[in-house]
């Protein structure tokens, strides 16, 4: 006989037990036994003692390696050394240090400045944390132009200005603190009176906003196309006038005086090669020319000057700046069957090529007579010693005088009274305007836009010249 509990009875049997097993709120168990010890954590921060780290850009080098490397190579970071032990004084080491923002007058501070704990601060302190700060901070670093790293590495500024411009009689750069004297040199340049108006005025030109041109009339379009470093950097909108970090790279140690590498660089207008060739003509060394060639060369190339040539073009003639074209002898339409002379002495005897001449020059500096670089660009007589002893001017033996009445008489057998009539309104695409007209007339204003008067290379322009004239009087019809 089975017995069996009543369903009421089962249900109330089975509650209990799952009551007895865990309650309302269940139970703690036994404490366990204590665990191995764990390993330390990082340290507490603690913000550094210094608004200045120095120490060589040690503290960057673990995102910068390549940079902080090449900066070590520089004369910024012996300008400290550089000075020699008669150059301590505060005139001085405000530029050849890192963290000084006191001012200086008759030599002395006269001001100190809000930080604390710059080169300036420990200046003439004889302790030993004065002597390990000094020999910290000593030299152009890293935080001299990026900004101060501690105790907040918020307050540095890696993203620096590309600008050079002057307001107010104040030179925006991140260079105007130690180098207002080249800085008062370059404002009177053309590179530095493309400033004339305001910053929104130059940003509204097309030399500023059309991407072909941007790489030689901005600052930022250069250091875009000729460092890869800075290929895909995202620049601001607003574009700097061509100033010191156009050409002047404060972290490399490749070229000197800073000098961005940018390689050599060929004419572009070459018919007698294909593209690739070893034989098209180019500067070739110094480095410090090859900078400058970048922008002072005439790019058209050989398909916009044939075309030139045939159809015309509302912007007939090379661009405006065929300098190294001129200086080698090569890169101007040349009229076919007609000889032309292009080697001469300036391009094979001058070293430094455009800097001897439009930058180097002695002068009397710290006790001696040295040659030193100066910015304004402009020739002076005496770059041309040693070659040309006693010379006055640049029409040396009449090559100017002869080079310009050249240039008149071309224009007058175009039809024209003078060359500012000829440049002024002459039309190739005129109708009536013939083929050997436009290859004449292509030379004169290749001779005209580089703007030396024969000077960069006179039996060039002499034959370019005389013989676009000679073309003329065989072509009468």
């Amino acid at each position: 006989m089975r017995f069996r509990l009543p369903l009421s009875f089962t249900s109330i049997l089975l509650l209990t037990l799952l009551c007895g097993c865990q309650g309302e709120d269940g139970s703690d168990g036994a404490e366990g036994a204590e665990g191995p010890i764990g390993t330390e954590g990082p340290p507490a921060y603690e913000e550094p003692a210094y608004t200045y780290l120095g120490g060589n850009g040690n503290d960057c080098r673990h995102c910068h390696q390549y940079i902080v490397s090449n900066w070590a190579g520089t004369n910024h970071q012996d300008a400290f050394v550089d000075l020699g032990t008669d150059n301590i004084k505060p005139g001085c080491l405000q530029c050849h240090t890192t963290g000084w923002d006191s001012e200086v007058s008759d030599d002395t501070i006269s001001v100190r400045g809000p930080d604390t704990t710059g080169f300036d601060d420990y200046f003439m302190v004889a302790t030993n944390e004065a002597f390990d700060r000094r020999a910290a901070l000593a030299g152009v670093q890293c935080e001299a132009c990026h900004g101060p790293l501690g105790p907040e590495v918020n307050q540095s500024d890696e993203d620096i200005s590309f600008s050079t411009r002057q307001e107010d009689d104040k030179h925006l750069s991140i260079c105007a603190p130690c180098h207002a004297r080249h800085l008062t040199n370059w404002n009177s340049t053309g590179h530095g009176t493309a400033q004339t108006g305001s910053i929104e005025e130059f940003n509204s030109r097309q030399s500023s906003q059309a991407e072909s041109c941007q790489s030689c009339h901005t600052s930022e379009g250069f250091i875009r196309a000729n460092d890869p470093a800075y290929a895909i950097y995202d620049f601001p909108d607003q574009k700097s006038f061509i100033g010191c970090v156009t050409c002047h790279d404060p972290h490399s140690d490749e070229v000197e005086h800073l000098l961005r590498k940018v390689g050599n660089i060929e004419v572009e207008y070459h018919p007698a090669h294909e593209d690739g060739d070893p034989g098209i003509p180019m500067l070739g060394r110094p480095e410090a020319a090859e900078l400058c060639s970048r922008c002072h060369h005439a790019p058209k190339d050989n398909d916009d000057v044939e075309n030139q040539i045939r159809n015309g073009d509302p912007d007939f003639g090379p661009h405006h700046s065929p300098q190294m074209d001129m200086f080698i002898g090569a890169g101007c339409y040349e009229i076919e069957g007609k000889a032309y002379i292009r080697n001469h002495l300036h391009r094979t005897n001058i070293e430094d090529k455009c800097v001897k001449c439009h930058m180097k020059r002695k002068v009397y500096l710290t006790g001696e007579t040295q040659q030193h670089v100066f910015h304004t660009f402009e020739l002076e007589a005496g770059n041309c010693a040693p070659c040309h002893i006693g010379l006055t001017d640049f029409d040396y033996n009449g090559t100017q005088t002869e080079i310009q009445a050249k240039m008149y008489q071309l224009a007058a057998a175009l039809g024209y009274v003078t060359t500012t009539d000829f440049l002024e309104n002459f039309d190739s695409q005129a109708t009536g305007v013939r083929i050997w007209e436009r290859e004449a007339a292509y030379a004169l204003f290749f001779v005209y836009n580089d703007g030396s008067k024969g000077v960069h290379n006179p039996v060039y322009a002499l034959t370019l010249l005389q013989n676009a004239i000679d073309y003329i009087g065989e072509n009468t019809d």
